[in-house]
C-alpha cells in the first residue's frame, strides 16, 4: 500500500516537511532542494531569489532508513547567505538533515503501521462480506437450501438433505415429481438424516452409499426401496452432520457421485466455519464492550449496569416492533454503547452531589456527540453511532445535540429514548427510590407524542406484564442507604 501525500493518514510525516524547509530556507537566505526516490522533490527559496545566478551547492545526504534514500541541496547564491565556507550555516543544515532523516523515519513506521492496519481491515471487510450474510439462521438455511437443489438436479436424485446435529437443523429438497405422501414424510426423512449422521461421526468411512434398510431405521412408514449416499460435513475438521442424497430407485445412487458430494459438503463446511468465526469475533467484541460499558458505567455507582439494562429493554422493544436482523444489531450496539461519550467526562460532575450549574449541564450534554464521534470511524459501528447520536433528541423537536423531530431521529435512537427514560424512573437515585413499572410507565406516558415516540411508547404497554414478572432482572434493587449522590438535571 502507498499513501497518497497529503491524504489525513500522511500528515504525520510528510506534509510537514515543506514549511519546515521553506522557513529553513527563508531564515538563511538560500534555496533548498528535497530529493527523495519515488517523489517529487521538494523546493524552496527566499522571496526574490535569482533562479537564473550561479550558484554553490552543499549536498547532505538524507537516510531515514539504512543507507542514504535521499539528499538535501543547499543551494548558495548572490542574493543568498555569502561568505567563506566556513561561515556558511553548514552546522545548521546538517541538523535539519538529521531532522528530516528523523521526520522521514517516523513517516515510514506510520506508512508501514497503515499499510497493515489497512491489510487486517481488508481481512475483516473480506470476512464480512463472506460470512456476513450468513450470520443468521435463516441465512444458513437460504445458503444450504441453495446447495441442496444443485446438488439434487446435478445427480438427479430424488431427494437432497443436510442434517446439522449441532444446530437442530435438517433441511431437505425434494424433486419437483415426487409425490405428495413422500414429501410429507418429513420425521422419516429427518430420521434418515440423523442415523447417517450419527454412523459417519461414530465410523471411520468418509461416506455412506447403501440401501435406506442397511441403516437400522426399524419401521419408518416406507413401504419403496431407497438408496442413500451420504458425506460428513466437517466445519475445523470436526463432523457436525451430513449431506445426503436419496434415489427411490435402489438401481441408482453411484459411487463416483460422491466425489460432487463431498466437494458441496466442503463449501458447506466452510460456510459453517465462517459463521462459527464470524460469531466468535462478534462475541469477543461484546465481550470488549460489555467491559467497556462497564467502565463507563462505574462512573456512577448510581447508574451500574445501566448500559446493560437498556440493552435488554431496547431488544426486547425491537423483536415487539419485528424489526430485520439488520435493524436489530444496529440496536444492539447502539443501546450498549449509547453512553460511551461519558468516557473523558470529568467524574466530579457525573458523581456531583446536588443540582449541576448550567455549564456543567452543558459538558453532559456533549456526551451524544463525543460518542458519534469515537463509533464513526469504526465500519461495523458506523450504522449504530447515529442511534449514539440523537439518543437524547425529544419527539417534538426540543431535544439535542440536533433537534430532530419525530421519524427525523433514528428509529434506534427512539427506541433506546423510551428504555433510557424507563430505566432512570426504575433505579435508584440518592434523591428518591426507583419507581415500580406501572409507576414508570405512567410518567412515560404523559410525554407520550412529546418527549418519545408514540408507537414505542405503546409497545412499551405491552411488555409491562413482563417488566412485572422479570422486574428483578430489569430493575436494580432499591438501596437501603442511599449516599449522597445527589439529584441531576439529566436522568441516567
Amino acid at each position: 500500500m502507498k499513501l497518497v501525500p497529503g491524504s489525513p493518514r500522511d500528515r504525520t510525516g510528510f506534509d510537514a516537511i515543506p514549511s519546515l524547509l521553506q522557513s529553513s530556507a527563508e531564515i538563511l537566505g538560500i534555496r533548498l532542494e528535497l530529493q527523495l526516490p519515488g517523489r517529487p522533490t521538494v523546493v524552496t527559496q527566499p522571496p526574490g531569489w535569482d533562479a537564473g545566478a550561479r550558484c554553490e551547492i552543499l549536498t547532505l545526504p538524507i537516510a531515514p532508513t539504512e543507507g542514504s534514500a535521499g539528499r538535501l541541496l543547499a543551494l548558495f547564491g548572490p542574493n543568498g547567505n555569502g561568505g567563506p565556507r566556513a561561515e556558511r550555516p553548514v552546522a545548521y543544515l546538517e541538523n535539519l538533515a538529521r531532522l528530516l532523516s528523523d521526520q522521514l523515519c517516523l513517516a515510514g513506521q506510520v506508512e508501514e503501521l497503515t499499510g497493515e492496519l489497512d491489510l487486517r481491515s481488508g481481512e475483516l471487510d473480506l470476512l464480512h462480506v463472506i460470512s456476513g450474510h450468513l450470520a443468521g439462521e435463516e441465512d444458513v438455511r437460504r445458503a444450504i437450501r441453495s446447495i441442496l437443489r444443485r446438488a439434487r438436479d446435478a445427480i438427479g436424485a430424488d431427494i437432497a438433505f443436510v442434517n446439522l446435529e449441532d444446530r437442530k437443523l435438517f433441511e431437505p429438497a425434494f424433486a419437483p415429481a415426487l409425490p405428495a405422501e413422500l414429501r410429507s414424510a418429513g420425521r422419516v426423512w429427518r430420521k434418515v438424516g440423523s442415523v447417517v449422521a450419527g454412523r459417519l461421526s461414530t465410523g471411520t468411512s468418509r461416506y455412506f452409499i447403501g440401501p435406506m434398510s442397511e441403516l437400522g431405521l426399524g419401521p419408518i412408514g416406507l413401504e419403496r426401496p431407497a438408496r442413500v449416499l451420504a458425506v460428513a460435513i466437517r466445519p475445523r475438521q470436526q463432523i457436525a452432520g451430513a449431506l445426503g442424497l436419496v434415489h427411490l430407485d435402489p438401481g441408482n445412487g453411484r459411487t463416483n457421485e460422491i466425489r460432487l458430494l463431498e466437494s458441496l459438503a466442503e463449501k458447506i463446511a466452510m460456510a459453517l466455519a465462517n459463521v462459527e468465526l464470524y460469531d466468535d469475533l462478534r462475541d469477543f467484541l461484546m465481550a470488549t464492550v460489555k467491559s467497556l460499558v462497564s467502565a463507563i458505567d462505574a462512573k456512577d455507582p448510581y447508574t451500574s449496569g445501566h448500559s446493560e439494562r437498556v440493552n435488554i429493554l431496547s431488544m426486547l422493544l425491537g423483536k415487539t416492533m419485528n424489526l430485520s436482523p439488520d435493524e436489530l444489531e444496529v440496536l444492539r450496539w447502539a443501546s450498549l454503547l449509547h453512553d460511551v461519550g461519558k468516557i473523558g467526562m470529568p467524574e466530579e460532575i457525573l458523581k456531583k452531589p446536588g443540582r449541576l450549574t448550567p455549564e456543567e449541564y452543558e459538558i453532559v450534554k456533549e456526551h451524544p456527540d463525543r460518542g458519534y464521534r469515537v463509533l464513526g470511524p469504526i465500519r461495523q459501528l458506523s450504522a449504530a453511532s447515529m442511534g449514539v447520536r440523537c439518543h437524547h433528541e425529544m419527539y417534538d423537536g426540543n431535544g439535542y445535540p440536533l433537534g430532530l423531530k419525530g421519524t427525523e431521529i433514528p428509529l434506534s435512537a427512539r427506541i433506546i429514548a423510551v428504555a433510557d427514560t424507563y430505566d432512570a424512573l426504575t433505579s435508584n437515585r440518592s434523591y428518591r427510590p426507583g419507581r415500580d413499572p406501572d409507576g414508570a410507565f405512567e410518567v412515560i406516558r404523559k410525554v407520550r407524542g412529546t418527549q418519545l415516540d408514540p408507537e414505542i411508547v405503546d409497545r412499551l404497554a405491552e411488555l409491562l406484564p413482563f417488566l412485572r414478572e422479570h422486574r428483578v432482572m430489569l430493575q436494580p434493587e432499591l438501596a437501603e442507604t442511599p449516599d449522597a449522590a445527589g439529584s441531576r438535571q439529566q436522568a441516567a
